[in-house]
C-alpha cells in the first residue's frame, strides 16, 4: 500500500516518476515505520507539496523550495530530500534566517533597510557561515541569537526615530539611555560595533555587563550517584542514560550533545572506546562506552539508511536531532539534573586540566574555560555554601 500511494503522488502528467524523484520514492518505501509515512503523506499539505515535486522535478533545488511558504511541512520535506540525495546538503539554519532576513527587510523603511541589509549579510550572516564551515551547521539557539541581532539593530533606528536621532549625531549617553530602557545590551553590540568600525558612529561603546559564573552545583555525592545510575539502571531510556552521562563526566552542555554523531564515536573493533567533542578524542570508560553501543545498536535502521552520519540523538526525521526540551524533560523525570550537574562537572575539570587544553578537549572557547579555571582558583568557602544549598 505505501508504495501505491507514494507513487500515485509523484507520478506525473505522463503516468511515470521523474528521475530526479526516484530516490525520494525509493527512501520513503524503504522504511521500518510506513505507518507513518502514510500518516505524513494522507495530509492535504503534504500532497500539495509532491504534487509540486511532480510537476517540477527538472527545476527541483534548494532555491525553488526557498519560494514556498516556510512550514513546518516544507521543512520536513526537504530534509527528507537531502537524506535521499536528492538536494544537497546545506546548513538550514542557517539559510532560515537568510530567508527571513530579506522577508525582514521587506517590512522596513528603505533610510533602515540600507543599514540593516549590509549589517545582516555582511556581518552577521557572514560571521555564522564562517563558524558553520568551522564548527558545523548552526543550532537552533545560534540561529536565534543571529535573527536578534538583526532584529534589535531595526528596533533600535526605529528607537532614534521616534527621538529624533540619527546615527551620525547620538553619542554615548544616547546609548546608555536606550541600555536602560531598551532590550538587553549584548544584542545591541554587535550593531554598534559594526557602524563604528564604518565611522557611521564614533566611538560609542555598548558596555559589557558583568558575566556571573554559576554558582549552584550538584555535591560530589549528588553527580557520583547520578552518574552510577546513569551506568546502572536499565530501567532508565537509553538516551537519558547516554545523554546523561556524558554531561555528568565531561560538562558538556546538552545543546552539544544533541547534534552528536556516530562519527564523534571511535571505535576499535566495533567497540566504542571514545567520543570527540573538540580536536581530539577523550577515552570512554569502559561502563558508559557499553551504553553509547547499546544506544546506536538499539536504535535500528533509519528510516532512510543510506545517510551518514547518523546522529546518537535523532529526532524526526533522522537528519534532526531530538528537540532540547525533549532530552531535558526526559532527564528531569528520570532525576538527572544536567544543569548542575554540568556545572558540578566542569568545575572538576577546570580544576585539574589547564584551561587551553580542557578548551582543545571539549571543543570551547578558550575564554570559557579561562573563567572556569579562575573559578576555581579562587576562594572555595561561597562556592562551597552554593553548593551546599542545592542539598
Amino acid at each position: 500500500m505505501l508504495d501505491e500511494r507514494v507513487s500515485d503522488l509523484l507520478t506525473d502528467d505522463h503516468g511515470t516518476i521523474a528521475a530526479q524523484l526516484r530516490p525520494l520514492h525509493a527512501a520513503l518505501t524503504n522504511t521500518d515505520r510506513p505507518e507513518s509515512v502514510l500518516t505524513w503523506i494522507r495530509r492535504p499539505r503534504t500532497r500539495t507539496l509532491f504534487a509540486f515535486l511532480a510537476a517540477h522535478p527538472d527545476d527541483l533545488s534548494h532555491e525553488l523550495l526557498d519560494e514556498l511558504p516556510a512550514v513546518q511541512h516544507l521543512h520536513y520535506l526537504r530534509k527528507l530530500l537531502v537524506l535521499a540525495d536528492v538536494l544537497p546538503t546545506r546548513d538550514e539554519h542557517l539559510e532560515r534566517t537568510r530567508t527571513w532576513l530579506n522577508q525582514t527587510l521587506t517590512e522596513l523603511p528603505p533610510e533602515h533597510r540600507q543599514l540593516v541589509q549590509p549589517f545582516g549579510l555582511w556581518h552577521v550572516l557572514h560571521r555564522a557561515r564562517r563558524r558553520s564551515h568551522q564548527f558545523g551547521p548552526r543550532t537552533v539557539q545560534a540561529a536565534a541569537k543571529d535573527r536578534r541581532y538583526i532584529h534589535t539593530a531595526a528596533a533600535f533606528l526605529a528607537w532614534l526615530d521616534t527621538h529624533n536621532l540619527t546615527l551620525p549625531t547620538i553619542n554615548q549617553q544616547h546609548i546608555d539611555e536606550w541600555i536602560d530602557t531598551g532590550p538587553a545590551a549584548r544584542h545591541l553590540r554587535p550593531f554598534i560595533k559594526w557602524t563604528n568600525q564604518r565611522r557611521l558612529t564614533t566611538a560609542l561603546d555598548v558596555p559589557n555587563r558583568p558575566s556571573s559564573m554559576p554558582s549552584r552545583f550538584l555535591t560530589d555525592e549528588q553527580r557520583w550517584t547520578q552518574l552510577r545510575r546513569c551506568i546502572v539502571d536499565t530501567t532508565m531510556p537509553t538516551k537519558a542514560r547516554v545523554a546523561g552521562a556524558l554531561v555528568l563526566l565531561f560538562g558538556i552542555a546538552l545543546t552539544r550533545v544533541l547534534y552528536l554523531t556516530t562519527t564523534d564515536v571511535t571505535f576499535s573493533k566495533d567497540v566504542p572506546t571514545g567520543i570527540t567533542f573538540g580536536k581530539q578524542p577523550i577515552p570512554l570508560p569502559p561502563k558508559v562506552a557499553a551504553i553509547v553501543a547499546k544506544l546506536i545498536n538499539d536504535r535500528g535502521r533509519p528510516a532512510l539508511s543510506n545517510h551518514e552520519p547518523h546522529l546518537l540523538f535523532p529526532g524526526r526525521p533522522a537528519t534532526t536531532p531530538i528537540t532540547l526540551q525533549a532530552l531535558s524533560r526526559t532527564l528531569t523525570r528520570n532525576g538527572i539534573t544536567a544543569h548542575l550537574g554540568r556545572n558540578a562537572a566542569m568545575l572538576d575539570l577546570a580544576a585539574d586540566i589547564p584551561a587551553a587544553v580542557l578548551a582543545d578537549l571539549l571543543g570551547m572557547s578558550a575564554s570559557t574555560t579561562h573563567k572556569w579555571n579562575r573559578l576555581t582558583s579562587r576562594d572555595w568557602t561561597h562556592y562551597l555554601q552554593a553548593r551546599t544549598d542545592t542539598t
